[in-house]
């Protein structure tokens, strides 16, 4: 009666056992210490931890806010590493080596800057194409395919239709 008892309560954690722990490690009484143990679940994400660990953000950014620090360089050019590149330029025109690295320190400009209005192509590629496929990408944007489960289904049944007609004539 005990066990069937006792198998009914779902043991979580030892604080659901009460005392009853204890007093078997000080009694001496290791069947009912086993027994107990077997009794708890050794699933991990039913325990509920006793205090909330307040856990520092350590993110990126609240680093660099805590530490002042300048935004990341970034990897690839925008409008805005353009002008950062040219005020970097004017440093160094007018303040020399110096000058132009604490402008490139305080305000990082990008590692590389790729061509624009090539469509993702590289520049000599785009170079090499004719005026008509110039046209035709700028004018053309990408086509997003119009395709459901559906209209697949139709369309391999009509296809599968049409050869078995292929394939009697």
């Amino acid at each position: 009666m005990k066990v069937h008892n006792l198998d009914k309560a779902q043991l979580i954690n030892e604080v659901q056992l009460g005392p009853r722990l204890n007093q078997s490690v000080t009694r001496g009484h290791r069947a009912d210490f086993s027994l107990l143990l077997a009794m708890l679940s050794p699933d991990v994400r039913e325990h509920e931890p006793l205090d909330k660990l307040d856990l520092p953000d350590n993110s990126e950014a609240a680093l660099r806010a805590k530490f002042e620090l300048a935004e990341q360089q970034s990897l690839v050019g925008d409008d805005l590493s353009y002008e950062r590149g040219e005020h970097e330029a004017n440093a160094f025109h007018e303040g020399g080596i110096s000058a132009a690295l604490l402008q490139h320190y305080a305000a990082p400009s990008a590692l590389t800057h790729p061509p624009r209005d090539t469509y993702g192509y590289p520049e000599q590629v785009y170079h090499n194409f004719d005026g008509h496929l110039r046209r035709r990408l700028a004018e053309s944007s990408p086509v997003e395919p119009n395709a459901t489960p559906k209209k697949l289904l139709d369309a391999l049944t009509l296809s599968k239709r049409a050869r078995e007609l292929n394939v009697q004539v």
